[in-house]
């Protein structure tokens, strides 16, 4: 269990459910965040200075509860299908990476966010990937383009945050294992 220890963290926290529920647009209107997030204004304020304040302060925690996340992950040596299902146990960290994901191009602030999910969580979720679907002996630029692609495929199709659930990760992995089989009809992917 994360456990926080400061009014500021906790705070943050909240912020960072908010852009996973409703995006990243409402940061720089300490108005409508603080709104938002049901608390004042004055006290956001407070808190930060403006919004690269809060940005730095999401990725903070953010980066705490995925290191956390992954921790656990990799100590339960989750399979890949037990990797996904723990998404549901995710759900506001991978929304609020999948609002970081749709905007990076845009605003470059939040590239970090998705570099660090990436060479971390994603990169044990890669590996797995790729022990599922005994892929092993795929040239790895072309294995890291299949799975890149399939993942921008599930993010695109996740839904909202208050949709996501066991039933929804499983309807999603049902569309992976079908996409693989055709991928490995379409390009005759075969183990030598």
């Amino acid at each position: 269990m994360i456990i926080y220890e400061n009014k500021t963290d906790l705070i943050t926290r909240k912020i960072l459910v908010h852009i996973a529920r409703k995006g990243i647009y409402d940061l720089a209107s300490f108005s409508k965040l603080a709104k938002s997030i049901n608390i004042g204004r004055s006290l956001l304020y407070f808190y930060y200075k403006n919004e690269n304040e809060i940005i730095d302060s999401a990725y903070k925690i953010f980066i705490y509860e995925l290191d956390y996340h992954h921790a656990y992950v990799k100590q339960r040596q989750f399979n890949f299908n037990e990797y996904l299902d723990y998404l549901v146990d995710m759900k506001d960290l991978y929304f609020f990476l999948i609002e970081c994901v749709k905007i990076r191009d845009s605003r470059k602030e939040f590239n970090a966010f998705v570099k660090y999910a990436f060479n971390t969580i994603d990169r044990y979720a890669f590996e797995e990937f790729t022990k599922k679907y005994e892929l092993g002996y795929v040239e790895t630029s072309r294995l890291e383009y299949m799975y890149h692609s399939l993942r921008s495929y599930w993010f695109e199709n996740s839904g909202i945050h208050d949709d996501w659930c066991y039933e929804k990760v499983h309807q999603l992995r049902d569309d992976l294992d079908h996409f693989m089989i055709g991928l490995r009809n379409d390009l005759a992917i075969t183990p030598s």
